[in-house]
Protein backbone atom coordinates (compact mmCIF):
# COMPACT_ATOMS: atom_id res chain seq x y z
CA UNK A 1 0.00 0.00 0.00
CA UNK A 2 1.29 3.30 -0.68
CA UNK A 3 1.92 5.91 1.60
CA UNK A 4 -1.42 7.87 0.15
CA UNK A 5 -3.49 5.26 0.03
CA UNK A 6 -2.06 4.43 3.83
CA UNK A 7 -2.91 8.09 5.05
CA UNK A 8 -6.86 7.66 2.86
CA UNK A 9 -7.25 4.51 4.95
CA UNK A 10 -6.30 6.29 8.35
CA UNK A 11 -8.82 9.54 7.01
CA UNK A 12 -11.50 6.57 6.82
CA UNK A 13 -10.55 5.25 10.70
CA UNK A 14 -10.52 8.23 12.46
CA UNK A 15 -13.73 9.95 10.75
CA UNK A 16 -15.55 7.83 12.72
CA UNK A 17 -13.83 8.23 15.85
CA UNK A 18 -12.32 11.64 16.34
CA UNK A 19 -13.78 15.20 16.36
CA UNK A 20 -15.25 17.26 13.23
CA UNK A 21 -11.80 19.77 13.88
CA UNK A 22 -9.50 16.90 14.26
CA UNK A 23 -10.56 15.07 10.95
CA UNK A 24 -10.83 18.07 9.09
CA UNK A 25 -7.07 19.10 10.19
CA UNK A 26 -5.90 15.64 9.07
CA UNK A 27 -7.33 16.04 5.50
CA UNK A 28 -6.01 19.44 5.40
CA UNK A 29 -2.47 18.26 6.93
CA UNK A 30 -2.52 15.73 3.92
CA UNK A 31 -3.85 17.83 1.01
CA UNK A 32 -0.77 20.15 2.25
CA UNK A 33 1.75 17.23 1.57
CA UNK A 34 -0.44 16.31 -1.80
CA UNK A 35 -2.18 19.27 -3.41
CA UNK A 36 -2.29 17.65 -6.76
CA UNK A 37 -4.68 14.85 -5.41
CA UNK A 38 -8.47 16.14 -6.17
CA UNK A 39 -9.73 12.92 -4.23
CA UNK A 40 -8.58 14.18 -0.86
CA UNK A 41 -10.07 17.72 -1.61
CA UNK A 42 -13.61 15.55 -2.54
CA UNK A 43 -12.57 13.68 0.67
CA UNK A 44 -12.77 16.91 2.90
CA UNK A 45 -15.95 17.73 0.74
CA UNK A 46 -17.87 14.66 1.85
CA UNK A 47 -16.82 14.54 5.26
CA UNK A 48 -18.10 18.40 5.60
CA UNK A 49 -21.01 17.92 4.19
CA UNK A 50 -22.06 14.75 6.17
CA UNK A 51 -21.70 17.52 9.15
CA UNK A 52 -23.58 20.34 7.05
CA UNK A 53 -20.69 22.21 7.17
CA UNK A 54 -21.34 23.37 3.51
CA UNK A 55 -18.89 26.01 3.39
CA UNK A 56 -15.84 24.42 3.78
CA UNK A 57 -17.42 21.42 1.51
CA UNK A 58 -17.93 23.85 -1.41
CA UNK A 59 -14.36 25.50 -1.34
CA UNK A 60 -13.54 22.16 -1.01
CA UNK A 61 -15.12 20.95 -4.48
CA UNK A 62 -13.93 23.59 -6.00
CA UNK A 63 -10.73 22.86 -5.32
CA UNK A 64 -11.28 19.47 -6.94
CA UNK A 65 -12.86 21.18 -10.04
CA UNK A 66 -10.02 23.30 -10.42
CA UNK A 67 -7.63 20.21 -10.88
CA UNK A 68 -10.14 18.20 -12.59
CA UNK A 69 -12.97 19.71 -14.07
CA UNK A 70 -14.52 16.78 -15.36
CA UNK A 71 -14.25 15.39 -11.85
CA UNK A 72 -18.23 13.63 -11.98
CA UNK A 73 -18.54 13.08 -8.72
CA UNK A 74 -17.58 16.67 -6.92
CA UNK A 75 -19.52 17.89 -9.91
CA UNK A 76 -22.45 16.31 -8.51
CA UNK A 77 -21.78 16.94 -5.20
CA UNK A 78 -21.45 20.35 -5.81
CA UNK A 79 -25.11 20.54 -7.63
CA UNK A 80 -26.43 19.01 -3.84
CA UNK A 81 -24.97 21.46 -1.87
CA UNK A 82 -25.80 24.36 -4.58
CA UNK A 83 -29.83 23.10 -4.48
CA UNK A 84 -29.47 23.02 -0.25
CA UNK A 85 -28.50 26.51 -0.22
CA UNK A 86 -31.59 27.41 -3.10
CA UNK A 87 -29.37 28.14 -5.71
CA UNK A 88 -31.37 25.57 -8.47
CA UNK A 89 -30.40 27.58 -11.02
CA UNK A 90 -26.45 26.63 -10.75
CA UNK A 91 -27.28 23.18 -8.88
CA UNK A 92 -28.81 22.55 -11.86
CA UNK A 93 -25.95 23.14 -14.42
CA UNK A 94 -22.94 21.22 -12.18
CA UNK A 95 -26.10 18.04 -12.18
CA UNK A 96 -26.34 18.27 -15.68
CA UNK A 97 -22.24 18.75 -16.31
CA UNK A 98 -22.00 15.52 -13.72
CA UNK A 99 -23.46 13.07 -16.63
Amino acid sequence: MTMLAESFDHLLKIAGTQSFDRVVEQHIALIAQHPEVPEIYHALAMYCARFRRFDIAEMALKSTLELDPDHAASLFYMGRILDEQMNFEQSTQFYQKSV
